[in-house]
Formats: C-alpha cells, structure tokens, sequence
C-alpha cells in the first residue's frame, strides 16, 4: 500500500514515499519526506519564503541563475527545517556552442549535443554544477542538492529527449570499434534500418548507455569531490537508456538519487505512483527517492487535496 505525504507547491505538487534512513543526507527525506516548491525564485525572498513556511512546505526548487536564487538561500537559512535544491538545464544549443551534434533514428541533425560529446559533459554541464555545489561550502547558505532538468529545449524536431538517438558518425564509429564490425558508409537514415537489419540494434543503445553512464559518473565525482553530501537529481522520470544511465551514475551506494518524478503530471495522482516503484529502480541498478509531481494547471482545486492524500 502506498503513503503519500502532503505535499503543497506554487507552481508543481510534489509526493514522497517512505524510505529508510541511511545517513544524514537523507535522513531529514526519511523523516519528514520531501513537501517541496519549484519555482523561479522572484522576489521578495523573504515573503515567498515565510509563505511556504506557513504552508508545511520543506523545500524549494529554485529555477534560477545564482544571483537571483541567492537571496532564497540566505533566507531558508533562517528557518530550520528549510531545504533548498538549485535547479539548472541539462541542455544546450550544440549547434551554437560548436559540440557535435546528436543524429535521430530518422536521421535528422538535432540542435542539441550528441550524448557522447565529452566536451558538453565536461564543458558545459559540470561548470554549472560545480559553481553552485560551491555555494554548500557557505555557512549562510541553505544548500542540499542540485536539480537538474533533462528536457532537451534547443531541439528543432519536437524530440525533447535521446529516446530516438543517437546515430552520428561518431557514435556509430564507436559502436563498430567495440562489436569489431564494418559499417559501411551510410546516410543518417539509413543507419538505424542498418543496425537492424544486421541484428545489432537491441545492442546500440545499450552500448551508448554505458558511454554515458561513465561520462555522467565523472561529472557526479568531480561535484561530489566538492561536496560529498550534495544530494543529485533530475527530472523527468527516468524513461529511456539515457535516463537511466545517468540515474545510475549519479546514485551511490551511500547516497541515492532524488527522482523528481513525472509519473503523476498529467493527472491521476497517487494512483500513478508505481507500487514496486523501489524495485524497480534497484533492478536498475538505481538507488532512488522517488518525489512526484503534480501540476497545478492539471489538478483543480476541487479535487487537490483528494489527490495530495
């Protein structure tokens, strides 16, 4: 049977589940579950603050550069019990940036990075990372964890995740170079049919997975070098290899990934909540809390408080 905890936000309805304490990082999780806020940190800090304060709320999610969310953390600071994670996107425009772009199964040339491009992992995503783990260093600061939004917003195609990549030059030369095979020179489109036809494409993506699995586990180990307590997270739902893949790397045995759920956006409430939901993700080789989220644009006011509990 499920237990959902009462969960209030301004813009996102957020639901924890039990799970038992490991350490201090998640202990307060543990106890008082996570009853969380995502919003884009506009002031004035201390009212929106005390606001959630007055609400039951435990933490917030602060979609914001660090100038504007610094007077949010300076404030959570003066109220025990307050939780902050720093929120930030995963994506970048690969096209502008000069990082090799990311190939659909149909062959069209994304805008976004390729998910194997070093340079994006190591260039891009870890300097935002690290600048904000810096900040959980700063005694006046509330700091628990970083956010991070999957969504891939550059994209020119409507396919705003890697479910359907990636099929580059590079990506397919690396793949060749671990089965030992000869891939003929092939338009983008005609790779996927390719692999197929040869019997490799239930292997592709695993493979890539791995790639990314290692690229997303040195990034977490650089952040976690800084802080090692500094809780990790992402939203969506982890949904394809992808996702799962950087699940895996940024869990450890001691400390488990937030997943900011999406299992529950587009209605339903607590009913979507997978029952199993913790063997899953240990099948995956995850160790995970589970929060999810609910929009307010979905859930009425008339029938909120029926699905917050």
């Amino acid at each position: 049977m499920r237990t959902t905890a009462i969960v209030l936000a301004t813009t996102t309805i957020l639901c924890a589940l039990p799970a038992t304490a490991q350490d201090d990082p998640v202990g307060w999780i543990d106890r008082d579950r996570i009853r969380a806020a995502y919003f884009y940190a506009n002031p004035p800090a201390d009212t929106h603050v005390q606001q959630l304060v007055d609400v039951g709320m435990n933490a917030m999610i602060l979609k914001a550069d660090i100038e504007k969310a610094m007077p949010f953390l300076r404030e959570a600071r003066l109220h025990p019990g307050m939780h902050c994670f720093l929120a930030l996107n995963f994506n970048v425009n690969a096209e502008q940036e000069g990082l090799r772009r990311a190939v659909l199964a149909d062959g069209r040339v994304e805008r976004y990075a390729c998910p194997l491009e070093e340079r994006f992992w190591q260039e891009h995503l870890l300097p935002g990372m690290l600048e904000r783990a810096r900040l959980a260093a700063d005694p006046e600061l509330q700091v628990d964890g970083l956010w991070i939004d999957f969504e891939l917003y550059s994209t020119t195609t409507g396919q705003r995740y890697y479910t359907n990549a990636c099929y580059c030059d590079h990506c397919m030369v690396q793949f060749a170079a671990h089965r030992g095979i000869e891939v003929p020179n092939l338009e983008y489109a005609q790779r996927a049919p390719w692999l197929a036809e040869h019997g490799y494409a239930d292997e592709y993506q695993p493979f890539l997975g791995e790639r990314v699995e290692e690229l997303a586990r040195q990034v977490r180990e650089q952040v976690h070098a800084l802080d090692p307590d500094l809780l990790l997270g992402f939203y969506p739902t982890p949904h394809n290899w992808s996702l799962e893949a950087v699940a895996r790397a940024f869990s450890t045995e001691r400390l488990p990934i937030v997943l900011w759920a999406t299992d529950t956006y587009g209605g339903g409430g607590p009913d979507r909540v997978p029952d199993d939901w913790r063997a899953h993700y240990e099948q995956m080789g995850v160790n995970a809390r589970y929060c999810a989220g609910m929009l307010l644009r979905v859930y009425s006011a008339k029938n909120l408080a029926a699905n917050i509990y």
